[in-house]
């Protein structure tokens, strides 16, 4: 399946799509491209106002491994920060509550502000402060 095919086909296929074509590349983990697939697409959807849900296993997979990872700096952003979403099943980290859709806390997972309006919770002023601050060095 080709970029521009995976866009207009169902997230089932273009799961698959991009778990197979991860597999078949040296030194890239299928995780990693999948959540990169997700990202992606929340990207080029929210500035053109559409929608486009995350499949449940997918989503938390991605949620999952971007939450944990440091070339994000997802940890230092979401330290103490309880994490809540609200069309999956999935929760993450402990402290002051956030919740909002896995589109919307896999953005602001990857530091992407454009997860915040979609977003709620007593811990959102911590949250915000810490998106609108320095950026992040990747790879730390």
């Amino acid at each position: 399946m080709d970029w521009a095919t995976s866009i207009y086909a169902s997230p089932k296929a273009r799961s698959r799509s991009v778990d197979r074509r991860a597999g078949s590349r040296p030194g890239v983990i299928a995780s990693s491209r999948s959540m990169m697939e997700r990202v992606h697409g929340q990207d080029i959807a929210r500035p053109l106002h559409r929608d486009r849900p995350l499949p449940a296993g997918p989503a938390v997979a991605a949620l999952t491994y971007v939450a944990g990872d440091r070339f994000y700096d997802a940890p230092a952003r979401l330290a103490d920060l309880h994490l809540v979403a609200t069309d999956v099943d999935w929760t993450s980290g402990s402290g002051q509550e956030i919740s909002g859709t896995a589109g919307d806390l896999l953005l602001i997972a990857t530091g992407r502000p454009a997860g915040l309006a979609g977003l709620s919770g007593p811990g959102m002023d911590v949250l915000t402060a810490r998106m609108q601050g320095p950026a992040p060095r990747l790879g730390r």
